[in-house]
């Protein structure tokens, strides 16, 4: 080593000041930092938790923050990569397309993101990219290809990763972390106690839930909340977009199908998470779920499919239709499965020595 290092003048060492102007400097300057932990924590948490050209929220809580930095001062004190959890849908909203130009964007969004580390922490992150296939199959059964469109979306996605060589991101199927016929029964055990639930305290105000019968059942299986107003009514609306044919009971039993698909992974210690991290952050695509419980969310981020300087519009990958939008320059953008649009039919494929998949790059030109 060269012994770098920032250090404050003589003259202006009681200044009040002195920790922040030096925290900054070796953010800026990571190159200086040189094994000291402090610094290379705040540089990295500055690094996760980014700007709102890469969130699609605002900055995580201050207690979120508290949790975060834990996470960092542990892998750095291992000297471990930083563990990152993403979620994945199994598939498109439309069962006959697969990639397209929004999964390559939210690939590159991570990828920057782990350059960005690597400037503090040469460790970086890895990612374990869980792909909920068994939950596809059990939330959309009955869907026509739905098995074809699943198998062709998740082998599609993890061959486009290992071609670009983010060997950084490791996807992760359900159905190898449990057996489907463990998640049906353990799920289907769950569904009558918050469909029950569900329907008891839809009738009642919101102040006498916990006092029902059904609720202490589902209590005592495991469930942590009460499942707020605002979240039934985000799921409601969700679901009335995913199965416009639905009327209000087949929604209300799709949303206790979720649930209970939730809680029986966790039951299944199924949810990807490796016990022999030092900690781990959660960086999720879609749109924060209002009303869920402060301690399933202290390290969560949620980040854009696309950065805001090439597209306002926010949609998590796997429901959002990636685009090219051409007028002079070129952006990547994202549209609605179910909203008209006349793109012109496009793809590229990705290939290295040993295989080769396709990438569905449509564009729009603009006026």
């Amino acid at each position: 080593m060269n012994n770098k290092r920032v250090a404050v003048v003589n003259d202006y060492f009681d200044d009040p000041n002195r920790d922040l102007i030096v925290s900054y400097l070796y953010q800026e300057f990571p190159e200086t930092n040189e094994g000291k932990p402090e610094p290379i924590l705040e540089g990295v948490m500055k690094e996760m938790i980014g700007s709102r050209q890469v969130r699609s929220v605002g900055a995580p809580t201050l207690e979120s923050q508290v949790a975060m930095r834990e996470v960092v001062r542990a892998c750095i004190k291992a000297g471990h990569p930083i563990p990152i959890l993403v979620v994945s849908g199994p598939k498109k909203t439309e069962t006959s397309a697969s990639i397209d130009l929004a999964e390559l964007s939210a690939l590159k969004v991570l990828a920057c993101l782990n350059k960005r580390v690597k400037a503090y922490f040469p460790q970086g992150i890895m990612v374990k990219l869980r792909l909920e296939d068994i939950t596809g199959y059990y939330l959309e059964e009955g869907v026509v290809g739905l098995h074809k469109s699943i198998d062709r979306y998740i082998g599609d996605l993890s061959a486009l990763i290992r071609i670009l060589g983010y060997d950084f991101i490791t996807p992760v199927c359900e159905r190898e972390l449990m057996m489907e016929s463990q998640f049906r029964k353990t799920a289907g055990d769950i569904f009558p106690l918050i469909m029950s639930y569900l329907t008891d305290s839809e009738a009642i105000d919101e102040s006498k839930w916990e006092e029902l019968d059904s609720w202490k059942k589902l209590s005592a299986v495991g469930w942590q909340s009460t499942i707020p107003s605002e979240m039934r009514y985000y799921y409601h609306t969700r679901y009335q977009h995913l199965f416009p044919e639905y009327g209000v009971n087949a929604r209300l039993a799709v949303t206790a199908k979720y649930f209970a698909g939730t809680l029986a992974r966790y039951k299944l210690n199924a949810t990807g998470v490796d016990p022999s991290w030092p900690g781990y952050f959660q960086i999720n695509f879609a749109t924060p779920v209002p009303g869920i419980p402060n301690t399933l969310t202290k390290t969560r981020l949620y980040y854009r499919t696309v950065p805001f300087n090439e597209s306002k519009r926010h949609i998590p990958f796997w429901r959002a239709k990636g685009v090219l939008k051409i007028n002079g320059s070129i952006r990547t953008s994202l549209l609605c499965w179910n909203e008209p649009f006349d793109c012109t039919p496009f793809a590229i494929n990705f290939s290295n020595a040993n295989e080769t998949v396709t990438v569905q790059s449509d564009y729009l030109i603009e006026d």
